[in-house]
């Protein structure tokens, strides 16, 4: 019975681990879009994310 207990455990905390990953993906997802619908701060955010220095007609592009 303890090989069966230590295997459901596995389990879950397996199933947890998948459901923080998925979360955090969401909401890094979400406040992408929120951040998309302002070109400003869209600007400074991807440029932050490539390590700065993005010009801002690149970003246009990429939100047109």
């Amino acid at each position: 019975m303890t090989n069966y207990n230590k295997n459901i455990n596995i389990v879950i905390i397996i199933f947890l681990i998948c459901i923080f990953i998925i979360t955090i993906s969401t909401i890094i997802f979400i406040v992408i879009v929120i951040v998309s619908l302002t070109s400003t701060t869209t600007a400074v955010t991807e440029s932050a994310l490539v390590g700065g220095r993005v010009p801002c007609y690149y970003v246009k592009q990429l939100n047109p």
